[in-house]
């Protein structure tokens, strides 16, 4: 007992230590109330006002003057096909769920306090990254570097504390996959399985596809089992995501007339450009590129091929959940997020996929060992000069406000070693240098898959 205490006070100290960090960083760190940010408090003063979700008589008498406090008018985030001036009601761009979460700390604090939220569940993901990759490699150690790698990653600190879905879709997926690939799931494993499938599309309807594989997977996987009570354990796998399911259509019927949420929140935005041109600009563009921002990411490449090796059959169920989905964000005109931080899009999946980073940290070749902990100073340095830099947000096809302040502060210019993108994808400028990135992509995975038929060299 008093073991359990002492392990629990331990937790709880960490908790508050990172969360203190974080919610300082935030701070220092923050840009203001811009982007779809406004947005959902737009939704969360409709709740707590009149109780509805209607939103056309918060933006027309501009009722959002407690957390907007530019004199410019607010865009309207709406579906203009379906809503004019003379439609009764509006309803946001934007699912509402999130809105939903930060209404107690309105209520609490008032407007402009959210962000302790969003740094609370900052610190979860932290948390449940490094359980996620522990629990996968089985290295204490490595997993521990590896989320603290994470943590201090640009596209991870430039999104902490604002209001924006995405640090809730992946700290969602990593507790859904942790349940899902679990061996012997429990009634309570089962009922909390079923309860965030089931919240995923309130907070955005991009989780549907790969909510619905693994649900689906997951039905499959219990009725197989055939136990004297598979018959309730699969009503209570089903239940709870059904009604969420089922509350959520009847919103999208009240409020849209339809029952495919593809036709609402920005559902028009699929299939609108090259999925290829899209993964390329997201890895490797100057300004919105993963490995461009974060060059620790670069070790994904080379830890994937382990993880694959080592994990076969949790890689490969992995990868069938996450890549149907993953592909069709890739299709969306709005690749880069928005106004918003670089990769925010990205960072929704990114934690899956810590576990290889792990692994690519246990390599013991002592040159590629330089190699990473210099990956590992660039990505705490980038990181540093964002935020002592104070650099904004921009939008693609524009210089990276981080190469403009490094350049400032060290002379050194990038420019000629990038490769920029429109915001249409066309290629601006570096297009022989985005060939040097693909040769260095690859080669990186070559060396990953020579690394992960070498056993002597990954041992956890």
């Amino acid at each position: 007992m008093l073991k359990i205490k002492k392990r629990l006070i331990t937790k709880l100290f960490i908790f508050t230590c990172i969360f203190v960090i974080l919610t300082t960083l935030f701070k220092f760190n923050n840009r203001g109330n811009q982007g779809d940010q406004v947005h959902f408090q737009v939704i969360t003063s409709s709740i707590i006002n009149d109780f509805d979700f209607n939103i056309k008589n918060n933006y027309q008498p501009k009722i959002y003057s407690d957390f907007y406090k530019s004199d410019t008018a607010l865009n309207y985030h709406i579906l203009d096909s379906q809503f004019n001036n003379d439609s009764k009601s509006w309803y946001s761009l934007h699912n509402p769920g999130l809105s939903l979460l930060i209404v107690p700390i309105v209520l609490l604090f008032g407007y402009g306090y959210e962000y302790l939220l969003m740094c609370f569940f900052s610190t979860l993901l932290i948390l449940n990254t490094y359980k996620w990759a522990y629990a996968f490699t089985k290295d204490k150690k490595n997993s521990k570097i590896a989320s603290f790698l994470f943590s201090i990653s640009l596209i991870f600190i430039s999104l902490n504390g604002y209001i924006f879905p995405n640090i809730i879709i992946a700290l969602m997926t990593l507790n859904i996959l942790f349940l899902f690939l679990k061996e012997d799931k429990n009634d309570y494993d089962l009922l909390k399985l079923s309860f965030l499938l089931g919240l995923g599309p309130w907070i955005h309807v991009k989780t549907l596809l790969t909510y619905a594989i693994i649900g689906f997977w997951s039905v499959l996987d219990v009725y197989k089992d055939k136990t004297k009570n598979y018959t309730v354990r699969l009503c209570k796998l089903i239940l709870p995501s059904f009604i969420l399911i089922a509350l959520f259509e009847i919103c999208l019927y009240k409020w849209y007339g339809v029952f495919l949420p593809s036709s609402t929140f920005a559902g028009d935005s699929m299939f609108k450009v090259s999925p290829i041109m899209s993964f390329l600009a997201q890895l490797f563009d100057s300004g919105k590129g993963l490995f461009i921002n974060n060059p620790i990411f670069l070790l994904l490449p080379v830890g994937i091929p382990i993880m694959y090796s080592k994990f076969k059959d949790k890689t490969i169920k992995i990868l069938c959940i996450i890549l149907p989905s993953f592909i069709l964000q890739l299709t969306f005109k709005d690749w880069w997020g928005g106004w918003s931080p670089s990769n925010r899009y990205l960072i929704e999946i990114l934690p899956v996929f810590i576990p290889s980073l792990t692994l690519a940290l246990n390599i013991r070749d002592k040159y590629f060992r330089v190699i990473t902990k210099l990956l590992a100073l660039s990505t705490f340095f980038v990181s540093f000069i964002y935020m002592y830099g104070k650099s904004g947000w921009f939008l693609p096809g524009n210089r990276n406000p981080f190469i403009i302040a490094m350049e400032n502060y060290t002379g050194i210019n990038l420019d000629l070693l990038i490769v920029k993108f429109n915001p249409d994808l066309t290629i601006q400028s570096g297009k022989i240098v985005i060939i040097f990135w693909l040769i260095l992509f690859f080669l990186l995975i070559y060396y990953g898959s020579i690394h992960s038929k070498r056993h002597t060299s990954i041992q956890p």
